[in-house]
């Protein structure tokens, strides 16, 4: 192979060399010297090499589906040893309790005597899993081995006064979020679950911004797109309620941006009706406020979200851009400001942030009188009162 690449390579620059090259002396001198190499005379394996060769095929290559069910069950005993050593008992760890059960007999014997878990590995252990439920399909594979059902479980479970450590039911959510994240199946596994009622139940429970942020996350990931799991939604007060409440000034900043995304996306998405819109327009006031300049700094993120809600209320026209009109003239006021910021700013470094803050609420202010016009259209043909707007 490689006396045939070589010629292929001399016949290549013989087409392009001049006649007097003296490819004769190349040939030679190529087949004379060699690059030290020879080969090397079998051997058999030593016990040593063997053993060598086995643990890095036994070691070295990742069996996805095996680490599921090994985290699975690491999980399972894990939290049956947190609820059986908790000072308290109700229906709800006895059902969990029970359900645990089942879950160990069918994964076979292993050791669930009620210590305490190694709680750094079996973070560590969550990790590595939701790397591997990135993929959809392992994600699929996961819930056909039931784990959906004992990862809210174990995101909810803070019987006894919270024995489960926050860390762990915060790393559950946030599995729960990736792994239905764009997957029909695994939403569809989660519907049956109960999954919106559950994660709802969790909100407002004092367990920190992080925990409330992951809530909102996973919430959002099982909805966005399935029209069951929307339907259970608005539905569900609480789910409803935990949207609105962490739209509040009150909240840090890291749960209203996760509210503000999730707010977007049932405002604008395509499966937002006006009817469903309308439950949230008592926010439209606070997604106009949290666009503008006044919400302070370090809030960039609740910005720019809140004026793609904006944007994609207007750009869906009708009932949904009817609930902007009312604050018409806040969002000149917020363009206006832009203006001024893009033209009085000295800093170079920071001038290309303004021009395109400006420019979008150039786009917002556009979008805002296209709606407008087709409005007062509308009411003209139809011989109604015009809209008396500035």
């Amino acid at each position: 192979l490689w006396t045939a690449t070589f010629f292929y390579v001399l016949k290549s620059l013989q087409m392009s060399a001049p006649e007097s090259f003296p490819w004769l002396g190349l040939l030679k001198w190529t087949l004379q010297y060699q690059d030290g190499t020879e080969a090397s005379p079998p051997k058999e394996m030593t016990a040593e090499d063997r053993a060598f060769l086995e643990a890095v095929m036994r070691d070295g290559v990742v069996d996805e589906t095996t680490v599921m069910k090994r985290t699975l069950l690491h999980l399972v005993t894990a939290l049956k040893s947190y609820l059986r050593l908790s000072s308290t008992s109700s229906a709800q760890t006895d059902r969990m309790l029970a359900a645990i059960d089942e879950q160990e007999a069918k994964a076979g014997p292993s050791d669930s005597s009620p210590e305490q878990p190694d709680l750094d590995k079996l973070l560590d252990e969550l990790d590595e899993l939701r790397d591997i439920v990135e993929q959809i399909d392992f994600a699929r594979a996961f819930c056909m081995m039931n784990g959906m059902p004992f990862l809210l479980g174990a995101a909810a479970a803070t019987e006894g006064g919270g024995e489960v450590p926050v860390e762990l039911r915060s790393r559950c959510l946030g599995l729960v979020a990736t792994i239905v994240q764009n997957n029909p199946d695994a939403q569809e596994s989660a519907a049956k679950a109960g999954a919106v009622p559950s994660l709802a139940g969790m909100w407002g429970k004092g367990e920190g911004d992080k925990y409330e942020a992951r809530v909102l996350q996973a919430l959002s990931a099982v909805v966005r797109g399935h029209e069951v799991n929307l339907k259970a939604f608005y539905a569900c007060d609480g789910a409803v309620a935990a949207v609105k409440a962490g739209v509040g000034r009150g909240r840090g900043c890291k749960v209203r941006e996760r509210a503000m995304l999730f707010l977007r996306s049932l405002l604008t998405d395509d499966e937002s009706t006006p009817e469903r819109a309308e439950v949230f327009k008592d926010l439209v006031g606070a997604v106009v406020a949290g666009a503008g300049r006044g919400e302070g700094e370090g809030d960039d993120a609740v910005r720019e979200t809140c004026l793609g809600v904006l944007q994609g209320l207007l750009s869906k026209g009708g009932r949904h851009a009817a609930l902007v009109y009312p604050y018409a003239e806040d969002i000149q006021g917020h363009f206006r400001a832009s203006l001024e910021r893009c033209a009085g700013g000295d800093e170079p470094e920071d001038k290309e942030e303004r021009e395109r803050e400006a420019g979008e609420w150039k786009d917002c202010m556009l979008l805002l009188k296209k709606a407008i016009e087709e409005k007062k259209k509308k009411e003209k043909e139809g011989g109604e009162q015009p809209m008396l707007l500035t």
